[in-house]
């Protein structure tokens, strides 16, 4: 029922088709759990409900496992006890409560509810891989091996950055779908761009999720992948298709440079660990950037330059301008991996984002790339959304494609149900970050942040 799980949520407002407003409910999925506790089922599994609707996220139901006894759920148990053993999670609650996420006939995801005091919680995945050691001395590889923290973002949403064309039609230069299929005999050519001041729900909440993680992980650095080259490489894109005016590439990139500006200032403002921005592509912004560079030219730089570039271009090879960006996440993994002194990856991502991980394993086992130094093993905690906004149906979208979401503000609703889920420290951190006495800090930070910016951005 909707209306009483109104206490569990916060709104904002968003305009449907008929341009009619309605409420965004940010909804936390606590309190959505909390809303259907009482639970008659007498199915091992059952589904997540909201009101009376089943509940999806990214197109996929959610559920509630009622039965733990299955061998499947003792290992899966087992192997957070492990984690907590060695310190690297908190220990479980005698009981924990398990999530699946995933369609009944094909793979459901298991997510297990990790708690730190009485306030910090979360349902996290876990996927771990030991990867093929590389060559080191023997003195190194007798050193006590130490872990390495990873995380990233995305930038703007799918709706954070519109573009007006010539026809008087809308394209949004982040939407992954729309601008893949898109043709200038359907749309024209971008002339204007609309790029939203505020940060998207997705950008307030990500870093809430990840970050909620990794201070029960405990780490004292994490190297932070920003992908300002990827989203140069996606107006390349659209320039190349005839979607976007060339002479709006200088304000695209200036853009950039001020969201990751804003970005990487929030990270750091709720951060309990030291923030390391990183882009593997950053020193190619010259040679991307130059007009009439094509993908070939600029994939065969990028090759003769590092010759992880060529393996990973051997067998990825790139057909597109994005697909040039498309390792640099990989790589950001890679590098940090690639130490003698280093026996563990620990990459806190978010759920959508396992992908990485697995294409790491994959080029490490399969692609000729050479292993990384020493023996290693790679980690993967990846957080269910502590907080989401489905619709009156129960669908949730992933936060950075969500139609309800949209253009809108709802970092004060996102902000208001933080402590719930993500405990008053760090909620009280993004609102002095957001919202604080220096007046939007991190989304403002930008006003001086062109002189530092490569100097930030590593």
């Amino acid at each position: 029922m909707y209306q009483e799980n109104q206490d569990f949520s916060a709104c904002g407002e968003f305009e449907d088709a008929a341009c009619q407003k309605k409420a965004v409910a940010v909804q936390t999925l606590h309190g959505v759990l909390r809303a259907m506790k009482e639970t008659d089922s007498a199915e091992p599994v059952t589904a997540v409900k909201f009101g009376d609707a089943p509940l999806s996220y990214h197109n996929k139901p959610v559920t509630l496992v009622l039965d733990h006894s299955p061998k499947k759920y003792r290992k899966l148990l087992d192997v957070f006890n492990q984690h907590a053993a060695r310190g690297s999670l908190p220990a479980l609650a005698e009981k924990p409560v398990i999530l699946e996420w995933g369609n009944a006939d094909g793979m459901r995801l298991p997510f297990v509810e990790v708690q730190q005091g009485s306030e910090r919680k979360a349902f996290v995945h876990i996927k771990e891989y030991d990867l093929p050691a590389g060559d080191v001395s023997g003195a190194s590889a007798a050193a006590e091996k130490t872990r390495v923290f990873v995380t990233g973002t995305c930038l703007f949403g799918k709706h954070g950055a519109a573009g007006t064309t010539d026809k008087g039609k809308t394209l949004y230069l982040c939407d992954p779908y729309q601008m893949r299929t898109a043709t200038p005999e359907e749309y024209g050519r971008m002339e204007t761009l609309d790029i939203i001041e505020h940060f998207h729900a997705y950008e307030v909440l990500s870093p809430l999720s990840r970050h909620n993680v990794l201070e029960m992980v405990g780490p004292d650095k994490v190297y932070f992948n920003v992908p300002y080259i990827p989203y140069i490489l996606y107006a390349k894109d659209a320039i190349d298709k005839g979607l976007m005016n060339p002479g709006l590439m200088d304000e695209w990139a200036e853009k950039l440079e001020q969201r990751i500006a804003n970005v990487i200032a929030y990270e750091e403002k709720i951060s309990s660990a030291e923030v390391i921005p990183v882009d593997p592509l950053l020193k190619y912004k010259d040679a991307i950037l130059e007009p009439g560079a094509t993908v070939a030219q600029l994939a065969d730089m990028i090759a003769k330059d590092d010759p992880w570039w060529a393996k990973y271009f051997e067998v990825n090879p790139p057909d597109s301008f994005a697909a040039l960006g498309y390792g640099s996440y990989v790589k950001v993994y890679y590098d940090a991996l690639n130490d003698e002194s280093v026996g563990e990856l620990c990459a806190v991502e978010d759920q959508v984002e396992m992908k990485i991980l697995l294409e790491l394993k994959r080029l490490v086992e399969k692609s000729g790339l050479p292993s990384p130094a020493g023996e290693s093993r790679a980690v993967g905690y990846y957080p269910f959304t502590g907080v989401l906004f489905p619709d009156p149906d129960g669908k949730a979208a992933a936060t950075f494609l969500s139609d309800v979401c949209g253009r809108k503000d709802l970092a004060d609703g996102i902000l208001d149900k933080a402590a719930e889920v993500f405990g008053s420290d760090l909620a009280e951190r993004a609102k002095l970050a957001l919202r604080g006495p220096r007046g939007e800090n991190a989304r403002k930070a930008a006003a001086g942040a062109d002189a530092n910016f490569h100097a930030v951005l590593r």
